[in-house]
C-alpha cells in the first residue's frame, strides 16, 4: 500500500511539472511566451490530479479568458472540476484585447537622462574654428580621434561664441527603463515573474545620491504608465504583470548603506512588464564618509496580492564617494555624456573657500569682492586674487593621483547588453588643500567654487581627457573668459609679500602666468571645445548656476 502510494504521488508530480513547465517550453516556438488559460488547459489540470489549490494559484498568477456562460459551467462540473477551482475562474478578470504598450528604449540610465534633458546646463553656443586639439592635462579618458598639439596666443583673445549650427546632443524625452519592452538581462529566465534590476552596471556612486536625492519630484511627470517609484532610484525589480488588477509589494535594502524601503503598486496590464523602484532611504551620513570601493550586496523582496514574499539577493559594487560616473561607452562607439555631475564638487560652502578669500583681501590682491559690480576688469581682477592666493598655498598639478576608471563590459540597459560606466575620482577642496595637489577637474571645481561664492559665475568645460574653468566677464553672460587651471603651479611661486607700491600685482610673474593661463584656456575652447558642442557628445559646458537650479547640490563634506 504505501508503494502505491508513493507511486501515485510520483506520478501525480510528474504531470504537474509537464504541465505547469514541459509543455510551455515545447511550445515556445509556436505560442506566446506567457500562456493564456482557458477551460481545456484547467479541465486538463483536474484530470490529471492537480490539487485544488495549486490550480487556483496558478489561475491567479497568470493571464485568462475563460468561458464562465451557463453552458460552460455545466460542462466544468461534469469533467469534476472542484468547486472552488469554478469560482476562482468566475472571479478571474479577463486578460485585455489591447496590445501592451511598450516601454521606452532610450537612454541607458535615467540619470544619463536626467542630466542630460532637465538640468539644461548643455551649451546653447559653438565658438568657429576647425582645429581639432585635445588637451594633456587631465585624467579623464573617452575615446576621441587623434589630437594635434596645442600652441598659445601671442596676445590674450577672448572665446569667438557663436549660435550652434549642429543638432543639440539630447537624449529622448521618453523615461528609460532598467530593462524595458519585456527584454530580459542575460542570465534570467524568461518565465521568471520578476527580476531584481541595479542601474549602472551594478555600481552605486554615493556621489550620485547626495547631489541628486531630493529631486525626484522633478521628474514624476516624464515616468511611462509602467513605472512606479523613485524616478531616479538605481535599485528596482521588473515585474511580469500576469493577472490584471494584481497587487505587488516590493522592498529593497542595501546591506549597511539603507533601511528596508518599501513601494506597492498596482499592475493592470497582463503580459506587461512594469518596473517598481522604491524610494531607497539611504544611511546619508554613511555615503558621505565612503573612502574607498568595496563589495555588498542588495536584497530585493517581492509580494504579489498578498502572497508570501519572495526574496533575492545580488552582489554591487560600491564605489568611494570621490568617484563620480561622467560617461556610459559602447562597443558601438556611442557614448552618453553625464559630465553633468561633476558640478556636485563645486562647493562654494566649503569652509577652505572662505578661508582663501580672506588670505586674497590680506595680500592685497583686491579690495573686495564684489561679483559684477567693478566691471569685467573687476572681474579679471578678482579671479586673479585666487590664482595668486592659490599659488601662494602651493597648489601643484597632477596628472596620476586620480585615474579615471570603467566598469566591466556588461548589461547597462534596454538594448545595450554591451556597455559600460566610466568614472573619474574627484578631490574635494579640502583633500586637494590638503594634498597641495590637484589634476585638471580638481583644479576646476576647486576654482568655480571660489567664483561662484564670490558671486561670479562659473562653467565647467569637459573635453576627451581634460577639463578646465571658464567664467563670465558681464551678468548678462555675453563675454565668457577660460582659464587653463593646471597651469597654476608651473612657474615660480610668488613672494610671500602683500602687494603694494614695492610689489605691483602688473609687474609679478603671477600676473604674467595668470595672463598666459587664460590665453591657453581661451584658445582651447575657440580651437576644440566650441567647435564640438551640441555636435560631440564627448564636449559639455557646465553652467554651475543652471546646474544649481536644476538641482544638482554640493556633496556634504562631513567636516
Amino acid at each position: 500500500m504505501h508503494h502505491t502510494s508513493f507511486k501515485r504521488q510520483l506520478a501525480i508530480f510528474g504531470t504537474l511539472m509537464a504541465v505547469l513547465f514541459f509543455l510551455p517550453c515545447n511550445a515556445a516556438a509556436q505560442k506566446p511566451k506567457h500562456t493564456v488559460l482557458t477551460n481545456a488547459d484547467i479541465v486538463l489540470m483536474s484530470k490529471a490530479g492537480i490539487p485544488t489549490n495549486v490550480i487556483i494559484a496558478k489561475i491567479k498568477r497568470s493571464p485568462s479568458d475563460f468561458d464562465t456562460s451557463p453552458q460552460a459551467l455545466v460542462a466544468l462540473k461534469d469533467a469534476r472540476v472542484s468547486d472552488a477551482v469554478i469560482m476562482t475562474m468566475v472571479e478571474a478578470k479577463p486578460i485585455r484585447k489591447t496590445t501592451p504598450t511598450p516601454s521606452p528604449r532610450v537612454s541607458p540610465s535615467r540619470i544619463a537622462r536626467w542630466v542630460a534633458t532637465e538640468t539644461n546646463v548643455r551649451a546653447t553656443h559653438a565658438a568657429t574654428g576647425n582645429n581639432h586639439t585635445t588637451g594633456t592635462a587631465g585624467a579623464m579618458s573617452i575615446p576621441t580621434p587623434e589630437p594635434t598639439q596645442v600652441t598659445a596666443p601671442s596676445s590674450p583673445t577672448g572665446p569667438s561664441l557663436q549660435p550652434a549650427q549642429g543638432p543639440t546632443f539630447v537624449h529622448s524625452p521618453q523615461r528609460p527603463t532598467a530593462i524595458g519592452s519585456g527584454e530580459i538581462s542575460p542570465g534570467q529566465s524568461e518565465e521568471t515573474p520578476w527580476h531584481p534590476v541595479f542601474d549602472f552596471d551594478g555600481q552605486f556612486y554615493p556621489s550620485v545620491v547626495l547631489e541628486l536625492e531630493g529631486n525626484a519630484a522633478r521628474l514624476a511627470q516624464n515616468t511611462p504608465a509602467n513605472y512606479f517609484g523613485d524616478p531616479i532610484g538605481m535599485a528596482g525589480v521588473t515585474v511580469l504583470c500576469e493577472t490584471a488588477g494584481e497587487q505587488v509589494k516590493v522592498g529593497i535594502r542595501i546591506d549597511g548603506l539603507s533601511r528596508m524601503s518599501t513601494l506597492s503598486a498596482t499592475l493592470d496590464q497582463p503580459g506587461q512588464h512594469y518596473y517598481v523602484y522604491p524610494t531607497i532611504r539611504y544611511e546619508t551620513g554613511k555615503l558621505a564618509r565612503i573612502p574607498e570601493s568595496y563589495p555588498t550586496t542588495v536584497e530585493y523582496s517581492v509580494a504579489v496580492d498578498g502572497q508570501g514574499e519572495e526574496q533575492k539577493t545580488i552582489s554591487i559594487q560600491v564605489h568611494s564617494v570621490n568617484d563620480v560616473p561622467f560617461a556610459i561607452q559602447f562597443r558601438s562607439g556611442q557614448v552618453d555624456n553625464i559630465s553633468e555631475l561633476f558640478a556636485g564638487f563645486v562647493d562654494e560652502n566649503d569652509p577652505f573657500i572662505q578661508s582663501l578669500l580672506q588670505q586674497a583681501l590680506s595680500v592685497h590682491a583686491v579690495n573686495q569682492f564684489d561679483g559684477y559690480q567693478g566691471g569685467p576688469q573687476g572681474v579679471e581682477a578678482q579671479v586673479f586674487a585666487i590664482w595668486n592666493v592659490l599659488q601662494r598655498r602651493r597648489i601643484h598639478y597632477s596628472s596620476t593621483a586620480t585615474a579615471s576608471a570603467e566598469s566591466p563590459w556588461g548589461w547597462v540597459s534596454v538594448g545595450k547588453p554591451d556597455g559600460r560606466v566610466l568614472s573619474q575620482t574627484v578631490r574635494f577642496l579640502d583633500q586637494s588643500i590638503s594634498d597641495q595637489q590637484a589634476n585638471c577637474i580638481d583644479g576646476a571645481v576647486l576654482f568655480a567654487s571660489a567664483l561662484y561664492k564670490i558671486g561670479i559665475d562659473p562653467l565647467l568645460v569637459i573635453l576627451p581627457d581634460h577639463a578646465f574653468v571658464g567664467y563670465y566677464l558681464d551678468p548678462q553672460h555675453r563675454e565668457p573668459r577660460f582659464l587653463e587651471t593646471t597651469l597654476v603651479g608651473q612657474g615660480p611661486m610668488p613672494l610671500n609679500l602683500p602687494f603694494g607700491p614695492l610689489y605691483q600685482i602688473g609687474a609679478t610673474a603671477s600676473w604674467k602666468e595668470f595672463l598666459y593661463a587664460v590665453q591657453v584656456g581661451n584658445q582651447e575652447f575657440n580651437q576644440e571645445v566650441g567647435p564640438n558642442l551640441g555636435r560631440n557628445p564627448r564636449y559639455m559646458m557646465i553652467d554651475i548656476q543652471k546646474a544649481r537650479n536644476a538641482g544638482i547640490n554640493p556633496i556634504p563634506r562631513p567636516f
